[in-house]
């Protein structure tokens, strides 16, 4: 919806490495693909730019407000000829019975009162100990409503893909499936449904394939400071130890970015970053190795880095894809870690589907392991 206000857009802000990336690259590309660029919608108008956080009660909520502000006074020096910003607080109230979860005890200073560091610190060390049942579907909710009353066009959130996360849905040792795209999706569903106003929700990051490693990688590229400027723990000073921290603390410690949040006192120290810990972090446990056998000297094909390889599928463009060798009806000759080619199989329902085969390492050196992903071109 387009008015004499111009377009209206917003970002959900949370503190954290993902939404404070996703604000400032969505700026530095005047907010394209997804709406007008200011000089489109005219020379005196500019997109007025909502940035919005949930405030449910959680115990950080005045960490995530400042860092908002804080950030808001950037973009406004940077960017305040392209956008109008606005800061926006939408309250939620949660369900009563989720009163003694653990995002809202842990509401003092370590070591203040009658909590010690380590109780403090034990209060909300897993997911399981901080989940509330449906929270997100209640928060963007709300958020949705607020949209709707603003006239909102667009609603943007910083959600990441993470495949081991996604790889790991079943346990609570990750997330859990209101941060995958099913639950964008089922959201825009939602939208369709007692709004008299409709947002449209996108994930840009999910959209683009990017991990935690990329976006910090992101973030670094735009000048960020994103070991000063930017939170991840539930709790302050941070543990250290929560899933959120280490991912965190790895992905800054992978592209050398200074860790500058304040931690509490004995937290474990981040893991020796040897090249296989840096590969293992960015691409999960399964990457396919560079060419170093002799025999691979006449073998051509696209890099891996232009490859991205989750649990069931590798994702490519088509210039990558038509670099390919192909290979449908035979094995190429040399066996010897990270060949690659591709594969072209119909099932008995006619259905074509092309997959990316290649030999990886094994532990005995005498041998390759063999490897396939459905291949899936954007």
């Amino acid at each position: 919806m387009i008015n004499s206000h111009g377009r209206r857009i917003a970002l959900t802000l949370t503190g954290g490495i993902d939404s404070t990336v996703l604000l400032y690259w969505v700026c530095e590309n005047d907010g394209k693909p997804w709406f007008l660029s200011p000089t489109e919608n005219g020379p005196d108008v500019r997109t007025k730019f909502y940035l919005v956080a949930c405030n449910f009660g959680q115990a950080n909520w005045h960490r995530t407000w400042e860092l908002l502000l804080y950030h808001k006074a950037i973009v406004e020096k940077k960017y305040g000829d392209r956008f109008e910003f606005i800061a926006a607080e939408v309250k939620v109230p949660l369900p009563e019975w989720e009163k003694d979860n653990a995002l809202f005890k842990t509401n003092v200073k370590a070591g203040k009162g009658d909590e010690t560091i380590a109780d403090y610190k034990d209060a909300g060390r897993t997911y399981e100990d901080v989940f509330i049942d449906g929270r997100n579907y209640i928060l963007f909710s709300w958020l949705m409503s607020w949209c709707s009353k603003e006239n909102i066009t667009l609603l943007l959130t910083g959600h990441q893909y993470e495949v081991r996360e996604f790889d790991q849905l079943d346990s609570w040792k990750m997330r859990t499936e209101d941060v995958s795209p099913m639950f964008i999706d089922r959201l825009n569903l939602m939208n369709e449904c007692g709004y008299r106003f409709r947002t449209r929700i996108e994930a840009p990051f999910f959209n683009m394939r990017l991990t935690k490693y990329q976006i910090v990688k992101l973030g670094k590229d735009l000048g960020l400071d994103l070991g000063k400027d930017t939170f991840s723990c539930i709790l302050e000073p941070a543990c250290g130890e929560c899933d959120n921290c280490i991912i965190r603390r790895k992905a800054l410690a992978v592209l050398g970015v200074k860790e500058k949040q304040p931690y509490m006192e004995n937290e474990k120290p981040v893991e020796e970053l040897t090249e296989k810990t840096i590969c293992d972090f960015i691409f999960g446990d399964l990457i396919i190795p560079p060419i170093s056998d002799p025999q691979g000297k006449g073998w051509n094909q696209p890099s891996t880095e232009k490859i991205k390889i989750y649990d069931k599928t590798a994702v490519m463009c088509k210039e990558t894809f038509d670099a390919l060798n192909e290979y449908s009806t035979s094995i190429p000759t040399g066996v010897y870690p990270g060949k690659m080619w591709k594969v072209h199989l119909k099932n008995v329902k006619n259905n074509d589907k092309w997959f990316l085969r290649w030999f990886g390492e094994s532990k005995d050196p005498k041998y390759c392991s063999n490897h396939c992903r459905e291949i899936i071109i954007v």
